[in-house]
């Protein structure tokens, strides 16, 4: 693969449950293997795509999973390895992603180290498992900012775009 083009290099679009996701992240493995030949951005990248698919599939809302289909991307560009995330939640929702992802943006590695120590210390295991560590772990992974937006689909539905990149 010649890295100096930029392109996207690997990209999913689907319905996400268990079994797909479990496949996914294998077709993901081996798409890293043969194409990123820094370990530890390969390893950093596969962190950062199993927490952000793991929080997809659990997160996501009985009703909306019908019609969710899940956008992951991998794209190489100007050095950097760019992740992007997409899938459908409730308007009413967004609020609380955003406040959690507003402690996070723009935040020094120590800071997010901070944060993520603090949050497993006081942390609460929320009905659906989580304990709102997984953005937190992502930023702290990643190294560097994550970039989030949410598209108005309709009057309840928005669709949350996150995007994580890794420089070599």
């Amino acid at each position: 693969m010649n890295k100096s083009l930029n392109k996207v290099n690997f990209v999913f679009l689907g319905y996400m449950n268990e079994q797909e996701l479990e496949i996914l992240l294998n077709k993901v493995n081996v798409f890293l293997d043969e194409n990123v030949t820094n370990l530890r951005i390969r390893r950093r990248i596969y962190i950062v795509t199993v927490e952000a698919l793991e929080n997809i599939s659990r997160h996501t809302d009985k009703e909306l999973r019908k019609n969710n289909k899940v956008k992951f991307s991998i794209k190489f560009e100007n050095n950097t390895y760019i992740l992007k995330f997409a899938n459908l939640v409730y308007c009413k929702n967004s609020e609380r992603i955003k406040s959690l992802l507003f402690k996070i943006k723009n935040k020094s590695k120590q800071e997010i180290k901070e944060l993520y120590k603090a949050t497993i210390t006081k942390a609460q295991i929320t009905p659906k498992g989580g304990a709102g560590l997984g953005l937190i772990e992502i930023a702290k992974v990643s190294g560097n900012n994550i970039d989030y937006k949410f598209k108005d689909i309709d009057d309840d539905i928005c669709e949350f775009i996150l995007e994580v990149k890794f420089d070599l």
